[in-house]
């Protein structure tokens, strides 16, 4: 459930929803540093502050293949692994967390509570990273909410055009009905130096009902502002605005009402 807090800190233009159809969102932060090492992740995932529950620790690898020609003319294939980082996981808070050694990336799976707390927790986990790595530049941030919508089906069908705005449509002449769909979309905003990648598309259907993946991924582009650790997070709240501005603009009236379980302040 969403609180006051989070409430207040919504643009007059956005509506709170109290069950939310949000399966993921995620905190990505691409940087650089010279010092970070495995020994390093470890050493961080060790910090971990006990409050999140983290009891399950894997290991990230990377699989290559090397092909390889002799002077004898015979050839060899091997197969190396290459360790990545570290991948934690808090079933108690649904939170998956990887530690890589030119990325971090902060996930919280359903249920979704609200921005201030994932936030806080993406914030505070990055600067404990942050604080042991030297030489650190950040070149990339990445911002994503993965959606489903679980739209019912009558009689076995159902008007998309009543739950998406931008419904799939068939070439005039053709059947109207479909059995898959897929469509993106990249939204410049030159304002904050990003871009929103819209995904819309077909995920399954059970009979009952469909279900529709609304995928919402703004990163940052290369610009003159460098992004560092006293701007990342404003740019952060700026994402999420446009995030919300994207969902709410992509679904009709009716699907909203599928969520809305709060009234709007």
């Amino acid at each position: 459930m969403t609180d006051k807090n989070e409430l207040e800190a919504l643009n007059n233009d956005d509506e709170v929803f109290e069950k939310p159809p949000i399966k993921e969102a995620v905190i990505v932060i691409r940087f650089e540093s010279k010092a970070c090492s495995l020994d390093l992740i470890e050493e961080v995932v060790k910090e971990l502050p006990e409050k999140y529950s983290f009891g399950e620790i894997s290991a990230l690898s990377g699989h290559s293949i090397n092909f390889t020609v002799g002077k004898s003319g015979n050839s060899s294939l091997k197969e190396e692994v290459d360790r990545l980082g570290i991948k934690v996981t808090s079933e108690k808070l649904n939170l998956v967390v990887q530690f890589k050694r030119n990325e971090l990336v902060v996930s919280k799976l359903a249920p979704y509570e609200n921005w201030r707390e994932f936030k806080e927790v993406g914030k505070e986990i990055w600067e404990l990273y942050a604080s042991k790595l030297s030489q650190l530049e950040i070149k990339q941030i990445n911002l994503r909410y993965i959606n489903e919508l679980e739209i019912p089906l009558d009689k076995g069908r159902v008007e998309l055009s009543e739950y998406l705005v931008n419904e799939p449509q068939t070439p005039e002449g053709m059947p109207v009905d479909v059995c898959n769909f897929f469509s993106r979309v990249d939204i410049p905003y030159d304002e904050v130096n990003a871009i929103a990648v819209v995904l819309q598309a077909f995920k399954k259907t059970n009979g009952e009902y469909i279900s529709v993946i609304l995928d919402f991924n703004i990163h940052s582009v290369e610009s003159e502002v460098k992004l560092d650790n006293s701007n990342i997070w404003s740019l952060f709240d700026e994402y999420r605005r446009i995030k919300n501005k994207a969902f709410l603009g992509s679904i009709t009236e009716k699907s909203k009402e599928m969520f809305r379980c709060l009234p709007q302040h």
